[in-house]
Protein backbone atom coordinates (compact mmCIF):
# COMPACT_ATOMS: atom_id res chain seq x y z
CA UNK A 1 0.00 0.00 0.00
CA UNK A 2 1.43 3.55 -1.13
CA UNK A 3 2.50 6.06 2.02
CA UNK A 4 0.14 9.00 2.20
CA UNK A 5 1.86 12.67 1.78
CA UNK A 6 2.80 14.20 5.10
CA UNK A 7 0.33 16.56 6.31
CA UNK A 8 -0.26 18.74 9.42
CA UNK A 9 -1.56 16.87 12.39
CA UNK A 10 -5.37 18.52 13.10
CA UNK A 11 -5.86 20.90 16.17
CA UNK A 12 -7.98 18.60 18.33
CA UNK A 13 -4.88 15.86 18.45
CA UNK A 14 -2.46 18.64 19.29
CA UNK A 15 -0.80 18.61 22.53
CA UNK A 16 1.05 21.57 24.40
CA UNK A 17 5.35 19.92 24.30
CA UNK A 18 6.56 20.06 27.46
CA UNK A 19 9.87 21.45 28.47
CA UNK A 20 12.16 18.38 28.16
CA UNK A 21 10.01 17.66 24.85
CA UNK A 22 11.74 21.03 23.71
CA UNK A 23 14.81 20.62 24.87
CA UNK A 24 15.25 17.49 23.24
CA UNK A 25 14.13 18.58 20.01
CA UNK A 26 16.99 21.38 20.63
CA UNK A 27 19.23 18.79 21.21
CA UNK A 28 19.12 16.99 17.81
CA UNK A 29 18.37 19.53 15.83
CA UNK A 30 21.38 22.13 17.02
CA UNK A 31 21.54 25.59 15.70
CA UNK A 32 19.69 27.16 12.62
CA UNK A 33 23.24 27.61 11.02
CA UNK A 34 24.34 23.81 11.34
CA UNK A 35 20.34 22.98 10.13
CA UNK A 36 21.12 25.32 6.86
CA UNK A 37 24.17 24.01 6.30
CA UNK A 38 23.25 20.50 6.35
CA UNK A 39 20.47 21.15 4.29
CA UNK A 40 22.87 22.68 1.94
CA UNK A 41 24.80 19.86 1.78
CA UNK A 42 22.30 17.34 1.08
CA UNK A 43 21.64 19.52 -1.74
CA UNK A 44 24.74 19.89 -3.30
CA UNK A 45 25.15 15.93 -3.16
CA UNK A 46 21.94 15.15 -5.20
CA UNK A 47 23.00 17.77 -7.48
CA UNK A 48 26.28 15.88 -7.91
CA UNK A 49 24.54 12.79 -8.72
CA UNK A 50 22.23 14.33 -11.10
CA UNK A 51 25.44 15.74 -12.62
CA UNK A 52 27.32 12.42 -12.84
CA UNK A 53 24.38 10.82 -14.14
CA UNK A 54 24.03 13.50 -16.68
CA UNK A 55 27.68 13.79 -17.82
CA UNK A 56 27.68 9.27 -18.05
CA UNK A 57 24.72 9.45 -20.56
CA UNK A 58 26.10 12.64 -22.52
CA UNK A 59 28.97 10.27 -23.19
CA UNK A 60 27.41 7.40 -24.02
CA UNK A 61 25.67 9.47 -26.18
CA UNK A 62 28.56 11.58 -27.93
CA UNK A 63 30.72 8.09 -28.31
CA UNK A 64 27.81 6.50 -30.17
CA UNK A 65 26.81 10.07 -32.13
CA UNK A 66 31.48 9.78 -33.16
CA UNK A 67 31.25 6.40 -34.33
CA UNK A 68 28.39 7.39 -36.42
CA UNK A 69 30.26 10.55 -38.37
CA UNK A 70 32.97 8.17 -38.93
CA UNK A 71 31.34 5.70 -40.11
CA UNK A 72 29.29 8.08 -43.13
CA UNK A 73 32.62 9.98 -43.36
CA UNK A 74 34.06 6.79 -44.47
CA UNK A 75 31.15 5.68 -46.49
CA UNK A 76 31.45 8.98 -48.25
CA UNK A 77 34.83 8.96 -49.17
CA UNK A 78 34.54 5.39 -50.44
CA UNK A 79 31.28 5.61 -52.52
CA UNK A 80 30.71 9.70 -53.30
CA UNK A 81 31.02 10.29 -56.69
CA UNK A 82 31.60 14.21 -55.12
CA UNK A 83 35.36 12.47 -53.84
CA UNK A 84 37.06 11.52 -57.00
CA UNK A 85 40.00 12.55 -59.52
CA UNK A 86 38.09 14.69 -62.33
CA UNK A 87 40.93 17.28 -63.06
CA UNK A 88 44.98 17.21 -63.37
CA UNK A 89 46.78 20.13 -63.31
CA UNK A 90 50.49 19.16 -64.00
CA UNK A 91 53.62 21.77 -63.35
CA UNK A 92 55.92 22.11 -65.77
CA UNK A 93 59.78 22.81 -64.02
CA UNK A 94 61.22 21.91 -67.50
CA UNK A 95 60.87 22.81 -71.20
CA UNK A 96 62.21 19.36 -72.15
CA UNK A 97 59.23 17.90 -70.13
CA UNK A 98 56.38 16.43 -72.22
CA UNK A 99 52.76 17.13 -70.93
CA UNK A 100 50.71 15.24 -72.91
CA UNK A 101 52.86 12.49 -72.19
CA UNK A 102 52.90 13.13 -68.43
CA UNK A 103 48.81 13.43 -68.74
CA UNK A 104 48.25 10.41 -70.48
CA UNK A 105 50.17 8.28 -68.31
CA UNK A 106 47.95 10.15 -65.07
CA UNK A 107 44.97 9.14 -66.95
CA UNK A 108 43.97 5.71 -65.23
CA UNK A 109 43.63 8.04 -61.78
CA UNK A 110 40.56 9.61 -63.11
CA UNK A 111 37.90 8.33 -60.96
CA UNK A 112 39.72 7.57 -58.73
CA UNK A 113 38.84 8.66 -54.78
CA UNK A 114 41.63 11.62 -53.72
CA UNK A 115 41.83 10.60 -50.85
CA UNK A 116 43.28 7.46 -51.23
CA UNK A 117 45.89 8.49 -54.14
CA UNK A 118 49.19 8.38 -52.81
CA UNK A 119 52.47 9.97 -53.99
CA UNK A 120 53.92 6.43 -54.97
CA UNK A 121 51.76 5.28 -56.85
CA UNK A 122 51.30 8.50 -58.89
CA UNK A 123 55.74 8.23 -59.06
CA UNK A 124 55.33 4.63 -60.06
CA UNK A 125 52.99 5.76 -63.11
CA UNK A 126 55.18 8.51 -64.48
CA UNK A 127 58.33 6.38 -64.34
CA UNK A 128 57.82 4.27 -67.05
CA UNK A 129 56.59 7.68 -69.03
CA UNK A 130 59.31 10.34 -68.16
CA UNK A 131 62.84 8.13 -67.32
CA UNK A 132 64.90 10.68 -66.25
CA UNK A 133 62.25 11.73 -63.62
CA UNK A 134 63.69 13.47 -60.73
CA UNK A 135 60.97 14.01 -57.71
CA UNK A 136 57.67 14.18 -58.03
CA UNK A 137 55.03 16.74 -55.49
CA UNK A 138 51.71 16.17 -55.16
CA UNK A 139 49.02 18.54 -54.31
CA UNK A 140 45.56 17.27 -53.34
CA UNK A 141 42.94 20.07 -54.03
CA UNK A 142 39.56 18.80 -52.61
CA UNK A 143 37.37 17.41 -53.56
CA UNK A 144 38.48 16.44 -56.81
CA UNK A 145 41.30 17.69 -57.81
CA UNK A 146 45.11 16.83 -57.56
CA UNK A 147 48.43 18.73 -58.92
CA UNK A 148 51.55 17.65 -59.65
CA UNK A 149 54.96 18.89 -60.00
CA UNK A 150 57.13 17.14 -61.86
CA UNK A 151 61.08 17.91 -61.86
CA UNK A 152 63.42 15.80 -64.62
CA UNK A 153 66.63 14.96 -63.30
CA UNK A 154 69.17 18.04 -63.97
CA UNK A 155 71.54 18.57 -67.23
CA UNK A 156 75.50 18.53 -66.32
CA UNK A 157 77.23 18.41 -69.85
CA UNK A 158 76.60 18.49 -73.44
CA UNK A 159 77.25 15.70 -75.44
CA UNK A 160 78.89 15.30 -79.55
CA UNK A 161 78.37 12.08 -80.02
CA UNK A 162 81.51 11.11 -82.38
CA UNK A 163 81.45 8.00 -84.67
CA UNK A 164 84.73 5.55 -83.76
CA UNK A 165 85.90 5.84 -87.41
CA UNK A 166 85.56 9.39 -88.16
CA UNK A 167 86.48 11.78 -85.58
CA UNK A 168 86.15 14.43 -87.36
CA UNK A 169 82.01 13.42 -87.23
CA UNK A 170 79.85 16.26 -87.82
CA UNK A 171 78.65 18.10 -84.86
CA UNK A 172 74.83 18.18 -83.87
CA UNK A 173 72.87 21.02 -85.51
CA UNK A 174 72.37 23.81 -83.70
CA UNK A 175 69.96 26.90 -83.86
CA UNK A 176 66.01 27.46 -82.70
CA UNK A 177 63.97 24.49 -83.49
CA UNK A 178 67.18 21.89 -83.18
CA UNK A 179 67.31 19.30 -80.41
CA UNK A 180 70.59 18.99 -78.92
CA UNK A 181 72.04 15.86 -77.03
CA UNK A 182 72.72 16.53 -73.13
CA UNK A 183 73.90 14.30 -70.36
CA UNK A 184 72.15 14.32 -67.25
CA UNK A 185 72.90 14.11 -63.50
CA UNK A 186 72.43 9.95 -63.30
CA UNK A 187 74.08 9.73 -66.80
CA UNK A 188 71.12 9.24 -69.26
CA UNK A 189 71.08 11.00 -72.70
CA UNK A 190 68.18 13.24 -73.59
CA UNK A 191 67.63 16.22 -75.75
CA UNK A 192 65.69 19.02 -75.61
CA UNK A 193 66.19 22.67 -77.48
CA UNK A 194 66.62 24.56 -73.94
CA UNK A 195 68.56 23.00 -70.85
CA UNK A 196 67.95 26.01 -68.70
CA UNK A 197 71.93 25.60 -67.85
CA UNK A 198 74.52 27.98 -69.61
CA UNK A 199 78.60 26.93 -69.57
CA UNK A 200 78.05 23.74 -69.60
CA UNK A 201 80.87 21.07 -70.61
CA UNK A 202 80.95 19.23 -73.81
CA UNK A 203 81.37 15.72 -73.56
CA UNK A 204 82.65 13.98 -76.74
CA UNK A 205 81.02 9.91 -76.64
CA UNK A 206 83.28 7.62 -79.24
CA UNK A 207 83.96 4.29 -78.63
CA UNK A 208 80.82 2.78 -78.93
CA UNK A 209 79.13 0.02 -79.47
CA UNK A 210 75.64 0.74 -80.52
CA UNK A 211 75.13 4.38 -81.09
CA UNK A 212 73.48 6.03 -77.98
CA UNK A 213 70.24 7.73 -78.18
CA UNK A 214 67.77 9.57 -76.61
CA UNK A 215 66.59 7.75 -72.79
CA UNK A 216 69.59 5.87 -72.53
CA UNK A 217 72.00 5.84 -69.46
CA UNK A 218 75.21 6.13 -71.16
CA UNK A 219 77.39 7.09 -68.27
CA UNK A 220 77.63 5.91 -64.55
CA UNK A 221 77.20 8.39 -62.36
CA UNK A 222 80.71 7.66 -60.98
CA UNK A 223 82.19 8.17 -64.16
CA UNK A 224 81.40 11.38 -64.21
CA UNK A 225 81.96 12.94 -61.05
CA UNK A 226 86.14 11.08 -61.33
CA UNK A 227 86.47 12.69 -64.64
CA UNK A 228 85.08 16.41 -62.72
CA UNK A 229 87.49 15.27 -59.88
CA UNK A 230 90.53 14.90 -62.26
CA UNK A 231 89.90 18.20 -64.12
CA UNK A 232 89.81 20.25 -60.13
CA UNK A 233 92.81 18.36 -59.29
CA UNK A 234 94.69 18.98 -62.35
CA UNK A 235 93.23 22.52 -62.15
CA UNK A 236 94.48 22.94 -58.46
CA UNK A 237 97.63 20.60 -57.93
CA UNK A 238 98.92 21.68 -61.84
CA UNK A 239 97.34 24.89 -62.99
CA UNK A 240 96.04 23.29 -65.99
CA UNK A 241 92.75 24.12 -67.61
CA UNK A 242 90.80 21.17 -69.87
CA UNK A 243 90.05 22.18 -73.11
CA UNK A 244 87.91 18.96 -74.24
CA UNK A 245 86.92 15.87 -73.08
CA UNK A 246 86.20 12.43 -74.68
CA UNK A 247 85.09 9.49 -73.26
CA UNK A 248 85.75 6.43 -74.49
CA UNK A 249 82.37 4.24 -73.34
CA UNK A 250 83.73 0.58 -74.16
CA UNK A 251 86.72 1.28 -72.45
CA UNK A 252 85.88 3.28 -69.60
CA UNK A 253 88.20 5.40 -70.11
CA UNK A 254 88.56 9.58 -70.79
CA UNK A 255 90.37 12.06 -72.29
CA UNK A 256 91.29 15.28 -71.11
CA UNK A 257 92.94 17.56 -73.24
CA UNK A 258 94.47 20.17 -70.94
CA UNK A 259 96.23 23.72 -71.71
CA UNK A 260 100.30 23.33 -71.27
CA UNK A 261 101.50 26.18 -68.53
CA UNK A 262 103.41 28.73 -69.89
CA UNK A 263 103.88 27.04 -73.40
CA UNK A 264 101.83 26.73 -76.55
CA UNK A 265 99.69 24.10 -77.70
CA UNK A 266 97.67 21.35 -75.72
CA UNK A 267 98.36 18.04 -74.27
CA UNK A 268 96.09 15.07 -73.85
CA UNK A 269 96.07 13.21 -70.57
CA UNK A 270 94.77 9.89 -70.37
CA UNK A 271 92.63 7.96 -67.15
CA UNK A 272 90.27 5.18 -67.04
CA UNK A 273 88.09 4.12 -63.94
CA UNK A 274 90.23 1.01 -63.16
CA UNK A 275 92.67 2.61 -61.03
CA UNK A 276 92.17 5.37 -58.41
CA UNK A 277 92.46 8.67 -59.37
CA UNK A 278 95.61 9.77 -56.52
CA UNK A 279 97.46 6.81 -58.39
CA UNK A 280 96.64 8.83 -61.75
CA UNK A 281 98.27 12.29 -60.69
CA UNK A 282 101.05 10.76 -58.53
CA UNK A 283 102.06 8.75 -62.29
CA UNK A 284 101.76 12.40 -63.71
CA UNK A 285 104.01 14.23 -61.15
CA UNK A 286 106.75 11.20 -61.31
CA UNK A 287 106.17 11.98 -64.99
CA UNK A 288 106.95 15.66 -64.95
CA UNK A 289 110.03 14.92 -61.91
CA UNK A 290 111.57 12.52 -64.60
CA UNK A 291 110.89 13.57 -68.18
CA UNK A 292 109.05 16.75 -68.09
CA UNK A 293 106.04 18.18 -69.84
CA UNK A 294 107.87 19.24 -72.70
CA UNK A 295 108.98 16.46 -74.48
CA UNK A 296 105.39 14.78 -74.58
CA UNK A 297 103.76 16.50 -77.72
CA UNK A 298 100.34 14.69 -78.15
CA UNK A 299 99.87 12.11 -75.15
CA UNK A 300 100.50 11.13 -72.16
CA UNK A 301 99.32 7.78 -70.84
CA UNK A 302 98.42 7.61 -67.44
CA UNK A 303 96.48 4.03 -66.97
CA UNK A 304 99.77 1.95 -66.52
CA UNK A 305 100.46 1.10 -63.17
CA UNK A 306 104.45 0.48 -63.86
CA UNK A 307 104.87 3.00 -66.51
CA UNK A 308 103.95 6.21 -67.97
CA UNK A 309 103.77 6.14 -71.73
CA UNK A 310 104.03 9.40 -74.37
CA UNK A 311 104.05 10.39 -77.53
Amino acid sequence: MPMRSARRLPKRYNRPVSSRTKALAERRRGNRRKFQQERFRRVLRRFQRLYVDWQQFVLRWFLVGLVLTLLFCVGFLLFSPVVRVRTIHVKRTDPRLDIELVQTSLAPLFGRQTVFLSEVEILSLLRGAVPDLDTVEVHKAYPAEISVTVTLDPIVAKVEVVSPDAPTDVPAPSGTGALQPYLTRDGMLVQTEHPQVSDLPLLRFVDWGARPQSGDMVLPTEFFVRMREAEEQLAEQFSLSVLERTIFMRGQEFHLRVSREGQEGSIVLWFDMRSALADHLQRYRNFLRAVGAEVATEYIDLRLQDRVVYK
